[in-house]
């Protein structure tokens, strides 16, 4: 991660996908699980708003089983 200084003093830290190659395996899978984590939990609820109580097992099926 590169860090610059802004025009108050202040660190601004940027942590974009090409810095992946520049840290750890381990650093970079636990930023990836993160971000996967992350995107999970806002389509659980959002899809939960849309089907319902039984949304988590809509988004399993759909992991599981791809319509394609």
């Amino acid at each position: 991660m590169k860090q610059f200084e802004g025009p108050s003093g202040s660190r601004v830290i940027v942590a974009t996908t090409a810095m992946l190659s520049f840290i750890s395996f381990w650093r970079a899978a636990a930023i990836v699980l993160n971000d996967l984590a992350s995107s999970a939990y806002y389509v659980g609820g959002i899809s939960e708003q849309a089907i319902g109580k039984s949304a988590p097992w809509f988004i399993l099926e759909s992991c599981f089983f791809p319509s394609r």
